[in-house]
């Protein structure tokens, strides 16, 4: 096997022309921050997802933190998530005074349990971020008919998942209002931006007001002044990252077709004799963010993606489970299932710009553990 002289991350942003074009458009004109750009961005993103309303801001991670703050009586409650995320998915309920609990996943998609959700939840729970893990749709359906009948708010984790579908629904539709990442490993890559997508005009509108500390919009201010009547934060995007989002929003479907192009050589290629991947139901699409892999009891996680590596392939653990970190090791609740696929699991090259050769060395190197 010839040895591939660059390196192969597990992702990689893409920017073209027409995107740096955009940019500089913006640079050369009147504003720079939070003008008509954000809101066209805005309008274009839940046009294309499916939402009556969307709210920029600076980060996935922002978008969160606002959502967290319009929750009815969190101080004092608990959120519901579970461990195999990104910890941010945690920590909103610990910005706004909630306790976190966690529920297990399911083992064949490594998505969040309704039956773990129901046993979790208690008198105190306000709020479950379900996250669509690795792009592949979680039963959000059945989660959002929970959440209403128990009157708990539903905050949508759909950062892995823009175009991924349950039931030809897509992600992002479901529950009181979904997140969305614009970082740079995300599908829609502005730099470090964020979008909420909601149906709800009420939440829509006092997002927008908490985004920009807590100021009304001009439009609706009565004179030259203006009152602040609630903490609010500067969580606004700026025009150029708004321009950039505009211009990767019309690549989403090509970024989609070539992930899963890539996806299907995997799943057809490997031989998954020592690896498991994420089981696909009939009525889902996957958004493939990423590519995880699991190896069986038999194989050092370690010293395969060392071997990975050796051959100029990166693999990085997605994720740490939350419920292992420093910051959340007094949780006492039992996931078994997460840790069973939480110490196995790492992930594989997936992104739109992985070349046809560079695909078929992945495939390479991964069957030749066993025959080093």
């Amino acid at each position: 096997m010839e040895k591939i002289d660059h390196h192969i991350p597990y992702t990689k942003h893409s920017i073209d022309n027409d995107d740096i074009d955009q940019v500089i458009r913006i640079l050369k004109g009147t504003y720079l921050t939070t003008g008509p750009e954000v809101k066209v961005f805005e309008e274009n993103f839940a046009k294309r997802i499916g939402t009556k309303y969307a709210v920029a801001c600076s980060s996935g991670t922002a978008a969160l933190h606002l959502l967290a703050l319009t929750v009815e009586n969190a101080e004092g409650g608990n959120f519901i998530t579970c461990p195999l995320t990104f910890v941010a998915d945690a920590n909103c309920a610990k910005y706004v005074g909630a306790e976190v609990k966690f529920a297990d996943i399911n083992l064949d998609t490594w998505n969040i349990s309704i039956e773990s959700i129901k046993e979790t939840v208690d008198s105190k729970t306000k709020a479950v971020v379900v996250t669509h893990f690795a792009g592949l749709p979680a039963m959000i359906n059945e989660i959002e008919e929970f959440c209403k009948n128990e009157g708990i708010f539903l905050i949508e984790d759909a950062c892995h998942s823009p175009g991924a579908t349950l039931n030809e629904k897509n992600t992002g539709t479901f529950g009181d209002a979904a997140i969305f990442s614009l970082h740079p490993a995300k599908h829609i890559a502005v730099g470090e931006g964020g979008i909420i997508t909601t149906n709800d005009e009420n939440l829509y509108e006092k997002l927008l007001v908490l985004r920009n500390h807590g100021l009304e919009s001009w439009q609706k201010r009565k004179g030259h002044v203006y009152d602040i009547k609630e903490l609010g934060f500067n969580y606004r995007m700026t025009d150029s990252e708004a321009a950039l989002g505009n211009s990767q929003i019309k690549k989403l479907e090509e970024s989609l077709k070539r992930r899963r192009s890539i996806a299907n050589f995997y799943y057809k290629n490997i031989k998954w004799d020592h690896f498991e991947y994420q089981k696909l139901s009939e009525n889902t699409t996957h958004a493939y963010h990423l590519f995880p892999v699991t190896v069986d009891e038999k194989i050092n996680r370690t010293d395969f993606m060392d071997y990975l590596r050796e051959y100029n392939i990166g693999a990085t653990i997605h994720y740490p489970l939350i419920n292992a970190l420093s910051l959340y090791s007094d949780s006492n609740q039992k996931t078994p299932n997460s840790k069973n696929i939480g110490h196995r699991i790492l992930s594989i090259p997936m992104y739109p710009t992985l070349l046809d050769n560079e695909v078929e060395y992945v495939v390479e190197v991964i069957n030749s553990y066993y025959k080093s």
